[in-house]
């Protein structure tokens, strides 16, 4: 009903204490059933339950049969609004991923609509607030960008849309989970609505950490010096000019063609050192740490449809999935 408390320098009067009849009489049917009495959305039913409260207080003596038909009337002319603050487009993608990920597989679409439930979530709201501000002022506002200047990277580069997770690596609890860079967008660019983060995307680069994990349980160690040369790897690939899986380091880049650490070759992201960890630790293997970390989909890929490309990336995962992977290396190895 919006009402708030109304205070002095010396007493608070609560916002239950302003209720009159009607009102009380209509917010005390509805704890049976609050999304079915939900008199925003069924108000009908919301006020045959409210009769049968009434009845009950005049039966009891409580109230008088004047005092019933005015509460009656005085309901039947409101006009039920949420006053909930945007309450219902907070954090959206979160909500949404809770319902439809977590509560509707817990314990059902029903109860969860009519059961009652107060859920209480992981969500820092004003983290979550801060992040979709962030993704949007980055992509839509000039900015200054390191070797490109001062650009507006949606309308000078068609970078038009991003997704966000921030996790707690120590739970694996979501504290902000932004799906689009603006959830009421909607242009052929930007699905507002689709959350992708939960998408499946080539992680590129990103997955290298994968391996090289892979690597360490199987005896190399970071300081350990890897080659770094163009290199050909024997498997057909029809694509690639050698007629053989050959990929280069980015910008043809080998230091000289000196080895690396493998330190040093993850820091500077480079392809051939990785590759040749995904040679020498199995496929399978880095597809069994994949698992390990939580990243499911490549865990469950068939032999025939990975190769040694999955080093760089090439096996699609969700930003969720891939922020966990990320988030049991800050935990010191406990998913």
């Amino acid at each position: 009903f919006g009402l708030q408390p109304k205070c002095t320098h010396t007493i608070c009067k609560t916002a239950v204490g302003q209720l009159d009849l009607a009102q009380a009489s209509m917010l005390a049917g509805l704890p049976q059933g609050p999304s079915l009495y939900n008199p925003i959305i069924n108000k009908p039913a919301a006020l045959a339950r409210q009769k049968v409260v009434l009845q009950a207080m005049l039966t009891m003596g409580v109230i008088t049969a004047k005092q019933m038909t005015q509460a009656e009337q005085e309901m039947a002319k409101y006009k039920f609004t949420s006053h909930s603050i945007n309450g219902a487009y907070l954090a959206r993608h979160f909500v949404l991923y809770v319902i439809d990920n977590v509560l509707v597989p817990l314990i059902g679409a029903q109860a969860l609509a009519n059961g009652g439930y107060s859920i209480y979530t992981t969500l820092d709201l004003a983290l979550e607030k801060k992040v979709e501000q962030i993704a949007y002022d980055k992509l839509y506002n000039q900015h200054y960008a390191d070797l490109l200047g001062n650009v507006v990277l949606a309308k000078d580069y068609h970078v038009g849309n991003a997704g966000e997770v921030v996790m707690n690596p120590y739970n694996g609890e979501i504290l902000a989970m932004n799906g689009s860079v603006k959830y009421n967008m909607n242009t052929p660019q930007v699905k507002g609505e689709d959350n992708v983060t939960l998408e499946q995307r080539q992680p590129g680069s990103s997955f290298k950490p994968v391996v090289y994990a892979t690597d360490f349980e199987m005896g190399w160690y970071p300081a350990m010096n890897v080659p770094n040369h163009a290199t050909i790897y024997p498997y057909p690939d029809k694509k690639e000019p050698c007629g053989f899986y050959c990929p280069g380091n980015y910008g043809n880049l080998y230091l000289n063609r000196l080895p690396s650490t493998i330190r040093n070759a993850l820091a500077n992201s480079f392809n051939i050192p990785a590759v040749d960890g995904i040679m020498y630790a199995g496929i399978g293997n880095v597809q069994n740490m994949a698992g390990r970390l939580g990243l499911d989909e490549v865990a469950n890929l068939k032999a025939s449809d990975v190769g040694p490309s999955m080093a760089l990336g090439s096996a699609a995962v969700s930003l969720l999935n891939m922020t966990s992977a990320y988030s049991t290396f800050a935990n010191k190895g406990v998913h």
